[in-house]
C-alpha cells in the first residue's frame, strides 16, 4: 500500500503557523486522508480548521475532491466516542467546507479504517 505520511503546515485560528500530520492513502478508486494533531501544545488544533486543511491539501498533493476520502484521528482522551472519524467535506467555489457543521460525523474503528485502506494504520 502507497502511503505518504508529512508534516502539514497551516494557518491557525489566531492567525498562527500550526501543523497537522497528514497521511495520505492512495487507492485505485479513491485516496484516503487521515489527519492528526501536531505534537505542539501552542498550535490550533486540525479539526477547528479543516476546511483550510483540505483545501490546501487537495490543491498541494493533487487530489480528487470527488474521490477523496477525509478522516480525523483523534488519540486519547480526547476520543472519547471513538478515535477515527470520517469527515463530510463538500467542494465549494470558495474552496472545501464541511458539509453541514451541525452534522455528526462517522465513527469508525480501527478495523474499519484499516479495511478501508486496504492495509494496516501507517504509525
Amino acid at each position: 500500500m502507497h502511503f505518504e505520511q508529512v508534516t502539514y503546515p497551516f494557518i491557525g485560528i489566531e492567525q498562527q503557523p500550526s501543523t497537522c500530520i497528514l497521511t495520505i492513502y492512495r487507492r485505485p478508486n479513491f485516496d484516503v486522508v487521515m489527519i492528526q494533531n501536531s505534537t505542539q501544545e501552542d498550535e490550533t488544533l486540525a479539526i477547528k480548521r479543516l476546511d483550510a486543511i483540505a483545501t490546501g491539501v487537495t490543491r498541494d498533493y493533487h487530489l480528487d475532491p470527488d474521490r477523496t476520502c477525509w478522516l480525523i484521528q483523534t488519540p486519547e482522551p480526547l476520543n472519547l466516542l471513538g478515535e477515527y472519524r470520517k469527515i463530510p467535506i463538500q467542494i465549494k467555489p470558495e474552496g472545501m467546507v464541511l458539509e453541514n457543521p451541525e452534522q455528526r460525523w462517522t465513527y469508525l474503528s480501527e478495523s474499519e479504517v484499516e479495511a478501508m485502506i486496504g492495509a494496516q494504520i501507517a504509525a
